[in-house]
């Protein structure tokens, strides 16, 4: 599903220019033929080059931090996918503000994959 997703957010991003923002469970739709729809655009922005945003909205423990991503473009949604990816593999958003711990049962390249995107 984590593939579906990147390819929906690739979508949003490179043919219609917005960022979705709010990347999380709930705002992810199953259908019938176990295709993934995208949700909730109530947090979505236009991007819009060389125009910087000050707001940070979203789910807080899909939220990128400040620090972590200094400009509105697609790190944001990259960010949320890779907090995505560990709740769906761990049960749990991880703890962000400490170093993430990754259970031995998470396979390397999915491991491998969260740490280059979860970088601060």
């Amino acid at each position: 599903y984590i593939y579906d997703v990147v390819k929906a957010v690739k979508y949003l991003i490179r043919s219609i220019a917005i960022l979705h923002r709010d990347i999380k469970p709930e705002n992810i739709l199953l259908t019938e033929d176990n295709r993934i729809k995208l949700c909730d655009f109530g947090s979505a922005n236009l991007i819009v080059p060389d125009h910087a945003r000050d707001s940070y909205v979203g789910t807080a423990p899909y939220m990128a931090h400040k620090e972590v991503v200094k400009t509105h473009d697609q790190s944001l949604d990259l960010w949320c996918i890779g907090i995505l990816t560990y709740e769906l593999l761990t049960g749990s958003t991880p703890d962000i503000e400490k170093n993430i711990q990754y259970p031995d049962y998470i396979s390397r390249p999915a491991e491998d994959l969260m740490k280059k995107i979860l970088v601060k």
